[in-house]
């Protein structure tokens, strides 16, 4: 599974590509496709959740974060759908972009970008850790 954060190196965004390669991973999935990671893959990994509780490790964070993005899609009507999760992935951070602009009208969209930054440092110190799936 890969999931591709694209944007515009004019416009001073972060380019980020996550690649996924654990067979255990492959299993929690709804689909085998490797091309395209659907809102229905997200309601497999988001049941994980639950189940990896006392634990917080990367098998955890992922369940989280596909849970979350699971409601999300869901509140904005994509949530039982064959749509790329990748749809849900863009709509959830450009209406994040939106918040930040909200509440900080002056600095909302460096805020953003440096929480952006923050999450990248974070994600680089535990992509070391493995992903441990029950």
């Amino acid at each position: 599974m890969t999931f591709f954060f694209l944007s515009h190196p004019e416009r001073h965004s972060i380019t980020e590509v996550f690649t996924m390669k654990s067979e255990s991973i492959n299993l929690l999935t709804a689909s085998t496709s490797e091309e395209t990671f659907t809102i229905l893959d997200l309601r497999a990994l988001s049941q994980r959740a639950e189940a990896s509780e006392e634990v917080n490790d990367n098998a955890r964070r992922i369940s989280l974060a596909a849970s979350s993005l699971l409601n999300f899609a869901e509140q904005t009507g994509i949530g039982n759908s064959t749509e790329p999760a990748e749809t849900a992935v863009t709509d959830l951070l450009t209406d994040l972009m939106h918040l930040c602009a909200h509440c900080w009208p002056d600095e909302g969209e460096i805020f953003f970008y440096s929480a952006l930054n923050t999450a990248r440092m974070h994600f680089a110190t535990e992509s070391d850790e493995p992903a441990q799936w029950d």
